[in-house]
């Protein structure tokens, strides 16, 4: 079992997805920290994260899951950033969490707590930002065992 890490960004707008992490065929994934951020020049501004099943993985640019220890295999779990076309959410969001533009947020499962996405390739857990005005960089970083 190994531990991985994948960051994402994007720039905010309605509803823009900074970063997904998607499950193998034969894996599951099962994210257990997630941070949230914002970069670029600070503002006075409050954001709001969602975090949801996504059931089509949309268009990201592929990121690499980075392994947290060096002998891990290479993940078979898949991430993405800067969505071009957005994914499908299911309609029930996991967490929904408003956040200042100042502000890092962390979130860190219990134990048994962890998101866990479905063992699909074209599924996964999604982070998306929505803001009011400005177009401020949103920032994720997810970590996950599989």
């Amino acid at each position: 079992m190994g531990r991985f890490a994948a960051n994402g960004s994007a720039v905010m707008g309605t509803n823009v997805s900074a970063l997904k992490v998607g499950g193998g065929t034969t894996v599951k994934a099962s994210i257990y920290d997630l941070m949230f951020s914002c970069g670029g020049a600070p503002a006075d501004q409050q954001f709001t994260w969602t975090v949801g099943h996504i059931t089509t993985t949309g268009t990201f640019t592929s990121v690499t899951p980075q392994p947290l220890d060096a002998d891990a295999p290479v993940a078979i779990a898949t991430a993405g950033s800067i969505a071009t076309a957005e994914p499908t959410y299911a309609s029930v969001p996991l967490l929904v969490l408003g956040v200042h533009q100042r502000a890092i947020f962390r979130w860190v499962a219990r134990e048994r707590g962890e998101l866990v996405t479905a063992k699909t390739a074209s599924n996964g857990i999604g982070c998306k930002a929505a803001i009011t005005s400005g177009t401020p960089t949103a920032l994720a970083q997810a970590h996950w065992y599989e």
